[in-house]
């Protein structure tokens, strides 16, 4: 496999990847952790959704559902490893996140919250909610903007 003169993947990444995709792993070892939080006050502390649609598409709804911006660190994005090396930073990121298929958990919470859940399972704090609208890519945090995100990048269930 080589996308237009990229390198071509290894065989240990494309195993990863197909069987990723044939054989979605739902994150339901996420539910003990989240419900041993502390301190939640509201049933709208934390907002959630899978990205199986694509990672931007999830954060975009995320934050129109809970009326705030995101502004998200491209430099803490999950890149499958091998992946840029493939097909290249631009279409890698474009592919991250709106390609969908990864059936990972996408979480906004408050910070203390967050810090509760240290240890319990790996994740990366990838961007925070911010004033405003809209889903800003910086390139790191506190970076410069790289790209507004959309809905229209994602997959269209109905269109």
């Amino acid at each position: 496999l080589n996308p237009e003169g990229g390198a071509t993947v290894s065989e240990m990444h494309r195993k990863t990847w197909v069987r990723a995709h044939q054989y979605p792993q739902p994150r339901l070892d996420w539910l003990p952790p989240l419900r041993s939080l502390q301190g939640v006050s509201t049933d709208r502390a934390i907002a959630g959704m899978d990205s199986s649609d694509g990672l931007g598409d999830a954060v975009v709804q995320l934050a129109r559902a809970s009326g705030c911006g995101v502004a998200l660190w491209g430099d803490r994005l999950p890149m499958p490893p091998g992946l840029v090396d493939w097909v290249g930073p631009e279409m890698a990121r474009d592919w991250l996140l709106y390609g969908g298929e990864d059936f990972e958990l996408v979480l906004g919470m408050p910070e203390r919250l967050l810090t509760q859940l240290e240890g319990a399972l790996p994740y990366v704090a990838i961007g925070q909610a911010v004033i405003g609208e809209g889903v800003t890519l910086l390139d790191k945090r506190g970076g410069g903007a790289i790209a507004q995100l959309s809905l229209e990048g994602g997959f269209q269930h109905f269109g």
